[in-house]
């Protein structure tokens, strides 16, 4: 359940919150939740938001500056509490890459995708609670950053990380367009639209009984990009159509199954179909289809 502008909870009652049901959630194909890279997901909501003016994400490299000023928001932990009863935000400062891989290690800090934050004052930090929220710019007001992960909480000597919104305003913008019913109209503006030569592929899952046993990919033979994938875990017996626009090339669909049964037949039937143009090409209920 997502709870749309809220600023009081008391873990039992929201206050003054609309509701929305997470359709599904797609993590991003490459999350490394042992290095938190790539650490974001987007929520499939069950119909949309339109109280509420969306947030400007920031796609600028360079921002935000090393004299910037940040607020970072969320319901997470503070000195006195576990989590938060009301919204709060503290401001943060840029660190500088190099201090913060000092600070941490270069096996874990990457500047391209993770910006480092921190306020001198100790005990001004985000914490436990507030991951998954924004950092924002100030004096723009768009959003630079997603709290990610930290050593404790309000210690100068151990900044907070976040993920680097910038390096991700191209993926988060065609899953938009991709899942969104009614797309934003600069939709068909970009590289997200089909090329003259695409062939137009309806790849279709119906799961079985057991979809925590099931996963599947598919992705670009010769590069192993991914194109598409699994991004949560189903309900039983749930079915999706994924839409695709691909050039002709060859692909390859893996779908694997943990247990090595397959998803059709004694568990509740599933099914695998890969249709171009409208026509199937591909039917299976194997383990791995390649």
């Amino acid at each position: 359940m997502v709870f749309v502008g809220v600023h009081e909870a008391d873990g039992i009652r929201v206050t003054a919150a609309e509701t929305r049901t997470i359709v599904r959630q797609y993590p991003h194909h490459d999350l490394d939740v042992v290095w938190w890279r790539n650490d974001l997901s987007i929520f499939q909501l069950d119909r949309p938001v339109n109280s509420l003016k969306p947030v400007r994400l920031n796609a600028d490299p360079h921002v935000p500056s090393r004299n910037s000023t940040l607020s970072v928001i969320g319901f997470g932990a503070t000195l006195t509490e576990r989590l938060s009863d009301f919204l709060r935000g503290v401001d943060v400062y840029p660190v500088d890459p190099d201090t913060c891989i000092r600070q941490y290690s270069n096996a874990i800090i990457k500047p391209v995708i993770m910006l480092c934050a921190s306020n001198p004052s100790p005990g001004h930090d985000s914490c436990q609670g507030d991951s998954g929220g924004p950092l924002l710019d100030t004096a723009t007001g768009e959003q630079v950053g997603i709290v990610s992960f930290g050593i404790g909480c309000g210690d100068p000597n151990f900044p907070g990380v976040y993920t680097r919104v910038s390096a991700y305003t191209n993926w988060i913008h065609d899953r938009i367009c991709e899942l969104s019913a009614v797309p934003p109209g600069d939709c068909n503006a970009t590289s997200t639209s089909p090329a003259a030569d695409s062939v137009r592929v309806t790849l279709y899952i119906r799961y079985d009984d057991r979809p925590e046993e099931d996963f599947w990919r598919l992705e670009e033979k010769a590069t192993g990009q991914p194109i598409a994938f699994q991004p949560s875990i189903p309900s039983r017996r749930a079915s999706f159509s994924h839409r695709l626009s691909l050039r002709p090339g060859k692909y390859t669909l893996q779908v694997t199954d943990m247990q090595g049964d397959g998803i059709c037949c004694e568990y509740g039937n599933g099914k695998i179909t890969i249709s171009a143009h409208g026509s199937p090409t591909t039917s299976a209920s194997t383990s791995t289809i390649k």
